[in-house]
């Protein structure tokens, strides 16, 4: 069974015990989704995070679909929200897509 080491930052390292990465095996297929589906049994408040769409999955620094393919050496992390910018602005989630600026004084 091929295991996965995922980089976790922010909140997500809290919920998982203060680890910086977690080691998730995965049957059958090696997909984002198999992962998730892992992480409903090992770590469901981490799980329950990704299918609320407030954390990504990265594979290889980009932002993972369900169907992104997992291989052997891949770099696999957990994103959290984050901001950046002035107080007005925020970044907005949307799964599977990247991440996108939206300030206050315009539509989100």
């Amino acid at each position: 069974m091929p295991t996965h080491t995922i980089k976790l930052f922010g909140l997500i390292k809290t919920l998982a015990d203060n680890q910086a990465e977690l080691t998730v095996r995965l049957n059958g297929q090696q997909r984002v989704r198999d992962l998730v589906a892992s992480l409903d049994t090992v770590y469901p408040r981490v799980a329950e995070l990704i299918h609320t769409k407030r954390v990504l999955i990265s594979v290889n620094q980009e932002i993972a679909q369900e169907d992104t393919s997992i291989d052997e050496g891949d770099e696999v992390a957990l994103l959290p929200p984050f901001a950046g910018g002035s107080m007005d602005c925020h970044w907005r989630w949307s799964w599977p897509r990247r991440a996108s600026r939206c300030c206050r004084r315009t539509s989100c």
